[in-house]
């Protein structure tokens, strides 16, 4: 069983995933989707 918090934490993060990767002007103009890929790797290099 998951936590309220948790759920809440796993369903900001896959907003700010889906945002940055498919939303985000600069990442549609061809730029990293620094953002989006925090998410999947949070130790990543901005």
């Amino acid at each position: 069983m998951f936590s309220k918090s948790q759920v809440q934490l796993a369903l900001k993060q896959a907003e700010k995933l889906l945002v940055d990767a498919n939303l985000n002007p600069k990442t549609l103009a061809g730029t990293r989707p620094a953002a989006a890929l925090s998410v999947l790797d949070p130790n990543s290099p901005g």
